[in-house]
């Protein structure tokens, strides 16, 4: 870690509960709904410098083509705004990178503000958003990154050109998804789980499942919808965590979401045996997963969960705060 620096930035990883419009019939595609929690938070350190450099220290981290795609579109922002400066970061933190949490959106956001604010150029979060390329499928990371809370967003039109594809596999020329809401969360309890003995997957066999998995059945949508909207929103904001907790189930049972978790099947049922065990009460695949987030009634009891070798777990609160940025 370098001793100077000339900006940090905190960021929060967010919860992606559920993908929604991963139809064929329907008005609108993509969308979904997600929460900011707390931690594993990412710590990004930015020191001027004549190359852009990442430097990952975390214990999983980006690898090489993905440093360099992202030092890539960093190049492409510097000279197409005119900018003077480029920089060293350095990542660190305990966030993982493809584990379901958002932190791969949150390094390319983080790194795409510093940039703007290293080289003192104005700038607006839909600036941002569009030209980092993340976000095209679910804004979810994307607005809890610059506000926190819940985001519920309805995806975009359906047109002949409209794609069901991860927001990794999207370009700044493509529309944006609509938020239909965003509101701040009770300071609830979440637990996450870190699979040790589960493989992540890639980018590229994320876009392969897309492929593989959409579209799935118009019915299937509505069932996803209803239980998003009646179910965990209302639960949000009555607040009732015990029916949230329910909902976090039902939404498992889900045709999409069903299809993200048997990717795991059936290493990740077993690991939720353990989680009911040790006194979870809501069980959630977050994104693609592997990471699951669980509500709990008794602190005491779910923590010993921790003795078990085949994962890691992490105890926070939902989060209503932003990215949080220190200047030297």
């Amino acid at each position: 870690m370098q001793n100077q620096f000339n900006l940090k930035i905190t960021a929060f990883p967010r919860i992606h509960v559920t993908l929604i419009g991963m139809d064929s019939e329907g008005y609108r595609i993509n969308g979904g709904i997600g929460f900011s929690i707390s931690d594993p938070k990412i710590y990004s350190t930015y020191s001027l410098s004549k190359e852009f450099e990442i430097i990952d220290e975390r214990e999983f981290a980006l690898t090489i083509n993905e440093k360099e795609k992202l030092v890539q579109r960093l190049k492409l922002i510097k000279s197409q705004y005119c900018m003077e400066y480029s920089f060293i970061c350095v990542l660190e933190g305990n966030s993982r990178t493809h584990f379901g949490l958002g932190s791969t959106s949150a390094i390319y956001l983080s790194s795409i503000e510093a940039l703007f604010l290293l080289n003192k150029k104005p700038y607006t979060q839909f600036l941002i958003q569009t030209i980092s390329t993340r976000g095209g499928t679910s804004g979810i990371g994307i607005h809890s990154y610059f506000k926190g809370g819940c985001v519920f967003d309805t995806g975009v039109l359906r047109n002949n050109n409209s794609r069901l594809k991860p927001s990794s596999n999207f370009t700044n020329s493509q529309k944006l998804p609509l938020v239909l809401n965003h509101f701040n969360t009770p300071k609830w309890p979440i637990g996450v789980l870190f699979p040790t003995n589960i493989k992540n997957k890639s980018e590229d066999e994320e876009i392969e499942f897309f492929k593989k998995t959409c579209p799935i059945p118009n019915e299937d949508v509505k069932t996803i919808l209803y239980e998003v909207v009646y179910g965990l929103i209302g639960s949000l904001l009555e607040p009732d965590y015990e029916d949230f907790g329910n909902h976090v189930n039902s939404i498992q049972n889900t045709k999409w979401k069903h299809e993200e978790r048997s990717l795991y099947f059936p290493e990740i049922l077993k690991i939720e045996n353990v989680l009911v065990e040790s006194g979870a009460k809501g069980i959630g695949m977050s994104s693609l997963g592997p990471s699951l987030y669980f509500t709990y009634d008794d602190y005491e009891r779910i923590q010993k969960i921790n003795i078990n070798k085949n994962f890691e777990t992490v105890f926070t609160t939902m989060n209503n705060k932003p990215r949080i940025i220190y200047h030297a």
